[in-house]
């Protein structure tokens, strides 16, 4: 805790810290995705693209669903969970019923770099120790979501949620298998809140409950040797 509190007041003393946030406009729907309304440049204006792009696929999701059923419905809602220094970074919470047994969710981690516009490679900032694989997946409506895994992440994983405290122990009974995978993959994110970066296994519908987030916090990622832009925009989230 003392060398998180010193790493802190480091980032505070250089200004890292005082970069304004970018603003951000809500978009026309309660489901629609945010939009930079500055800075705006080359950078942002990908990154809105982007976001444009994600909310016509949704649209259109969301028209054929309803297409189908008189019952059937669709929504979302969008958490942003950084705005700065150097990442943007969105959560998307989706839940459609769309005439199967079951209603679908699906959550969404978007993280965009701010200085290209493009999402973030997370095998590049995690490092070769945390970030060994990729994979791609699909959610509700379609979209492909990156994943990031290797032993080392799982290990790490694990042993935050072990030091959190907050399972019983017939949640790790029942999960215990599921979390031995050494094919798990998880979906990453920036959170300012927390000054830390989450984790979200990627699980079938059965085990999901097995899914819980951990935070990670700047000093272990660092120790793990990630990138120092990531340590540091942590450190500085907004």
């Amino acid at each position: 805790m003392r060398c998180w509190a010193l790493a802190l007041a480091l980032v505070l003393a250089t200004g890292a810290a005082a970069a304004e946030p970018v603003r951000l406009t809500r978009g026309a729907s309660a489901a629609a995705l945010p939009r930079v309304a500055a800075p705006l440049n080359p950078a942002t204006a990908k990154i809105n693209a982007a976001l444009t792009r994600l909310d016509r696929r949704w649209a259109g999701f969301v028209k054929n669903c309803v297409a189908g059923g008189k019952d059937n419905e669709a929504s979302r809602r969008v958490e942003v969970t950084m705005r700065g220094p150097r990442y943007l970074g969105l959560v998307v919470h989706d839940e459609a019923s769309c005439g199967g047994a079951h209603a679908d969710t699906s959550r969404t981690a978007l993280t965009y770099d701010l200085e290209t516009g493009r999402p973030v490679d997370w095998r590049q900032l995690l490092g070769p120790r945390l970030a060994t694989a990729s994979a791609v997946d699909n959610v509700i409506d379609g979209a492909l979501i990156g994943l990031v895994g290797s032993p080392e992440l799982r290990r790490l994983y694990v042993r935050t949620l072990e030091a959190s405290g907050g399972e019983p122990a017939d949640w790790w009974k029942d999960c215990d298998d599921v979390l031995a995978d050494p094919e798990l993959r998880f979906s990453v994110w920036p959170d300012a809140k927390t000054h830390a970066l989450m984790l979200e296994p990627e699980l079938a519908h059965a085990v999901q409950a097995c899914g819980d987030d951990a935070a990670i916090s700047p000093a272990t990622l660092r120790t793990f040797g990630a990138s120092p832009d990531l340590v540091s925009a942590l450190v500085a989230g907004r």
